[in-house]
């Protein structure tokens, strides 16, 4: 997986962050027309306009909150590969 997110970066950026003080329900964002959100068994599509911009104001500040940036993710994953005992 690191070989391949290396291989694919700056085209694929991975963001990890904390989930537990930044939890957030899965959401994608389809530019400023709707944005979706997954709520476990179904999804909630948004068109207004004002809640698109609310749920993208909350995806900026999670990726501002990465606590691993997509230029060290490769790097990371090998670190946790190494981690685990064989």
């Amino acid at each position: 997986m690191a070989k391949l997110i290396d291989s694919l970066y700056p085209r694929f950026r991975l963001f990890l962050y904390g989930g537990r003080p930044d939890y957030c329900a899965p959401r994608t964002i389809f530019g400023p027309a709707f944005a979706v959100l997954f709520l476990g068994e179904g999804y909630a599509v948004l068109k207004s306009q004002k809640q698109v911009q609310t749920l993208t104001r909350q995806f900026d500040n999670l990726i501002r909150k990465a606590v691993v940036t997509p230029d060290r993710v490769a790097s990371w994953l090998t670190d946790l590969a190494q981690e685990i005992p064989r």
